[in-house]
């Protein structure tokens, strides 16, 4: 909630508590909601175009060795790697099983290196995290965004927050309709 902007000032990526980012030894990179929003960033591929040395894993370690990633399930998700190593995907700081869409995150934060040793979830490449959009308490929000591109890509996303009972209950609706 201290994210203003393009600028993140804490991250629980370089400790297991809420670090201020100029105290945090590792190095982590934050992209927040708004900067996802600007750059109309809607897809991994997209927002890794913005990091520092993480870029999609195309396989071609797998060129000639005769079997189908797709049949093996190996290509389900989007994977990453950083600097030739694999990086980890997480949500909320565990295992990611579905790939990463920013209608549903509110912020992605990227620490390099080994992560394994704070969560137990990264790989030598480190750990790309999305952090889950959470309802606020404090007011009501509604955003509505349609966009549409080469190929009939059309894409209409919702982003609504009710508040219940003033600075105690709220309830977060995201969706998204792509094709």
């Amino acid at each position: 909630d201290k994210d203003l902007g393009y600028a993140a000032e804490n991250t629980l990526a370089g400790s297991r508590l809420n670090a201020r980012l100029k105290d945090t030894a590792g190095s982590v990179a934050v992209f927040t909601k708004e900067f996802m929003d600007d750059l109309m960033i809607t897809d991994l591929n997209h927002l890794l175009e913005y990091t520092v040395n993480l870029e999609p894993d195309t396989n071609a370690w797998q060129a000639g060795d005769g079997q189908n990633p797709m049949i093996t399930g190996e290509n389900l998700l989007n994977r990453t790697i950083n600097r030739g190593l694999a990086a980890s995907q997480g949500m909320d700081f565990f295992t990611n099983i579905t790939n990463p869409d920013p209608y549903r995150v509110g912020r992605f934060e990227d620490s390099r290196g080994p992560n394994s040793i704070l969560f137990g979830i990264g790989a030598p490449g480190g750990l790309l995290n999305q952090s889950s959009k959470v309802a606020v308490t404090h007011r009501n929000t509604a955003n509505l965004r349609y966009g549409f591109g080469s190929w009939d890509r059309s894409r209409a996303e919702l982003d609504a927050n009710r508040v219940l009972i003033k600075d105690k209950l709220a309830v977060s609706i995201a969706a998204l309709d792509q094709e």
